[in-house]
């Protein structure tokens, strides 16, 4: 079917972080995108309190980063303590991340919802507020999606209905995804089930030493688990554990919120002032299919995780880079359509371990049992608690793997963002160089080691093959802050890496002889279809 008979080339329903992401990297790319999302406005309320480095990079790449977390701050730490303010375990987020940003950044969700928005908006995304997907019918060549203006009580207003065709429907339509359940998508659940009273409050005065250190506690007293959140420079959260399964109805009033902070906190009307009161309910699902023909599910249509790794966000933000990539091979008639089975293969197991991670993390804070308690901080002080695994990297999919069939070393980790300089222009790499895949030769020019046709291939895929140096007149990327050298040199002196748009590494060289095999097993996975054969672009 052309493109012609499409009214659009991708369809997003949900227009949270992680549509917001995904339809902006998509039209950062040239495709045509529509956004129907169930809410009149930006929701305006910081759900979210807490991102890593590696999805402040793909804010990045989706939005004005620094107009974003214009707000923010750095949270260092995030320490478990007993009923007497002892510590049980932390973790330490105090080192920079790989990405070029603090490890974890306590930021105001809306800052970056709003940035994101205008900046797909400014590259054409059509974003229709106030619409919901109603059904969709998919066949062999794209999907034909419903869309229809939410009745919001407003008398005899009429109610609009819209139909239009569309090469894919992302669903980013949250935990009660109506895309998913149209598409008959099961979920596992790992059984894990709790809720809190969150209460978000703005600081007005001077509030304890304790409260000011840009470090986000939970304090596990047994059946009384109460938790402290920094939200960016003058926000913070508190939650109170609470049953999921009771009404709650009554708790949503200020008076109560306010009775809360001061038993738990000592804060009083004159500290704080209290801007929203929610009940937050939370658990582990996981959506047994993340592709069904033409719909794919994203963020917490896909996944759902309790909040105390933090990473529920991150992850859907990570599926959005990850689709947008893609997608964006598939829509220009680069790659087959199979290449997005590969998206499910990468990002469900991820996101599997860090929803098995948030519940073992929160089984240890949301602990009842005085007696089970006693004996987890025992056995935390004594050092009979393995440490926390590392974050989890790509396993499968689109990685470069050895004759044995195994991934490389460092092969599917992040690469590293460090501050460059390039024909006088200083900044953050994937701002001076641009977004998308890199090719990078440190201390010599990649292409150079490529015939022909390897280099119309890179330059099918939008690959930026570059120099990385530290002389400032070799003609290279300079690298001022020294990151890249201490890359190559804390990993045994790469020579060369090739990067996916994701940020993830596809696969490294320790001489620049191995670069040409690199380039040719990219090309190989990436499943081009016949009309991207690029031996006539070189004939």
């Amino acid at each position: 079917m052309s493109n012609e008979q499409f009214d659009f080339d991708v369809v997003v329903a949900g227009y949270g972080p992680t549509g917001q992401a995904t339809a902006s990297l998509l039209a950062r790319q040239g495709h045509r995108v529509c956004v129907f999302e169930k809410f009149p406005t930006l929701y305006g309320q910081p759900r979210l309190c807490t991102v890593d480095g590696e999805t402040a990079r793909i804010i990045q790449a989706a939005g004005d980063v620094d107009q974003a977390f214009r707000v923010s701050s750095w949270c260092r730490k995030y320490e478990l303590e007993d009923t007497e303010g002892e510590l049980i375990t932390a973790m330490d987020w105090s080192d920079l991340h790989i990405c070029g940003y603090p490890g974890r950044i306590s930021f105001y969700q809306p800052d970056v919802e709003e940035t994101m928005d205008a900046t797909a908006r400014e590259r054409g995304v059509e974003v229709n507020q106030g619409w919901e997907v109603v059904s969709f019918e998919d066949d062999a060549d794209g999907i034909t999606v419903t869309a229809r203006q939410r009745d919001l009580g407003y008398g005899s207003r009429e109610v609009g209905e819209r139909t239009v065709r569309a090469r894919y429907l992302v669903g980013a339509d949250g935990a009660k995804s109506a895309v998913r359940e149209a598409a008959g998508i099961t979920r596992q659940d790992f059984g894990f089930r709790d809720a809190f009273l969150s209460v978000d409050c703005e600081r007005i005065g001077e509030i304890p030493k304790k409260l000011n250190r840009g470090v986000a506690i939970t304090i596990c007293d047994p059946g009384r688990t109460i938790a402290f959140i920094p939200i960016g420079s003058h926000r913070m959260r508190f939650e109170f554990l609470v049953n999921p399964d009771d009404d709650h109805s009554a708790m949503l009033v200020p008076e109560i919120g306010y009775d809360f902070l001061q038993q738990a906190w000592g804060l009083s009307r004159e500290q704080v002032r209290i801007y929203r009161q929610v009940i937050y309910p939370f658990e582990g699902k996981l959506a047994d299919q993340w592709r069904k023909g033409h719909v794919l599910l994203a963020g917490d249509a896909a996944h759902l995780m309790p909040p105390f790794l933090g990473q529920g966000a991150c992850s859907g933000m990570r599926d959005a880079i990850n689709l947008a990539w893609k997608l964006d091979l598939v829509l220009g008639g680069t790659s087959d359509d199979s290449l997005l089975d590969s998206y499910e293969l990468e990002r469900s197991p991820h996101a599997e371990v860090l929803i098995r991670g948030s519940i073992a993390l929160g089984e240890v804070a949301c602990e009842r049992d005085p007696e089970k308690a006693a004996a987890r901080d025992h056995a935390f002080r004594t050092g009979q608690v393995p440490p926390p695994p590392d974050d989890p990297t790509l396993l499968d999919g689109v990685l470069h793997r050895g004759e044995d069939g195994e991934l490389g070393p460092y092969v599917g980790d992040l690469i590293e963002q460090g501050i460059v300089r390039r024909d006088g222009e200083v900044g953050r790499f994937d701002d001076i160089v641009g977004w998308g895949f890199h090719l990078l030769g440190y201390e010599f020019d990649p292409l150079e080691k490529l015939d022909d046709e390897q280099r119309a291939f890179l330059d099918r895929i939008g690959c930026k093959a570059v120099m990385i140096t530290n002389d400032p007149d070799a003609g290279g990327i300079l690298d001022l802050d020294r990151t890249y050298e201490a890359f190559s040199k804390d990993r045994d002196m790469i020579e060369a890496i090739l990067v996916r748009p994701d940020f993830s590494i596809f696969g490294v060289g320790w001489s620049s002889g191995e670069i040409p095999a690199l380039v040719d097993e990219l090309r190989e996975r990436l499943q081009l279809t016949a009309d991207a054969d690029l031996t006539a672009a070189v004939s």
